[in-house]
C-alpha cells in the first residue's frame, strides 16, 4: 500500500504545483490547474472535455502518511527523502509525525544511526521537539542491531528530556 500512498501523495504535489495529473480512470487524461477551469483546492474541474474531481492539494498529513506507509516497505531511504522534501518544501513544515513516522522506518530495517541523527535533525533542523514515540523508535532501531548502549543513552536523554518513557521503551532498552 505505500506505493499507492506515494503515488497519490505525487498526484497531490503535482497539482499543487500548477502541473498536471491524470485524471481517474483514464490514464492518458491530463489535469491542469487554472488551464481547465478548475481548482487545486479538491473541486471539480475539466480534463479533456470531461468533468473530473481534482486531487487535493498535497499537506504535511498527506506527507506524514506516505512516509509512514514506507515503514511497512522497509524503505526508509525513500521515508528519509520524503522527509527532505517536506523540509525543504516553500509552504510545509515538518512536524513531530514527520520525524518520528521516519525514524519509525529506520527503525524496521534497524538502521539505528541514521534514527539517531534523525533524533537530532529534528531538533537542530526542524525546530521539533521529539515525543515519546520519536524515542521508542529510534530505542526499537538500536535494540534491532544490539546496541544497548546507545538504546539507553537515548533512555536517559529521553527523561531528561521531560518525555515519560513508556513500558516498551524501557523494554526495549
Amino acid at each position: 500500500q505505500w506505493m499507492t500512498a506515494l503515488a497519490l501523495l505525487r498526484r497531490m504535489t503535482t497539482v499543487l504545483e500548477g502541473g498536471h495529473a491524470a485524471a481517474d480512470g483514464d490514464a492518458g487524461s491530463r489535469v491542469s490547474g487554472s488551464s481547465k477551469g478548475g481548482s487545486a483546492d479538491g473541486g471539480s474541474r475539466l480534463a479533456d472535455g470531461a468533468l473530473v474531481a481534482a486531487a487535493p492539494a498535497a499537506d504535511t498529513v498527506s506527507y506524514n502518511a506516505a512516509i509512514s506507509a514506507l515503514k511497512e516497505g522497509q524503505r526508509w531511504r525513500r521515508a528519509l527523502e520524503l522527509l527532505a522534501e517536506l523540509e525543504d518544501h516553500p509552504t510545509l513544515t515538518p512536524d513531530v509525525v514527520s520525524y518520528s513516522s521516519a525514524i519509525a522506518a529506520c527503525a524496521t530495517d534497524g538502521q539505528w544511526e541514521v534514527a539517531c541523527r534523525l533524533l537530532y535533525r529534528m531538533r537542530s533542523k526542524g525546530g521539533v521537539s521529539p515525543n515519546e514515540f520519536s524515542y521508542g523508535s529510534a530505542i526499537a532501531a538500536c535494540e534491532a542491531r544490539g546496541e544497548w548502549v546507545r538504546a539507553v543513552q537515548l533512555l536517559q536523554e529521553m527523561e531528561e528530556a521531560g518525555c515519560a518513557p513508556s513500558v516498551v521503551a524501557y523494554s526495549s532498552a
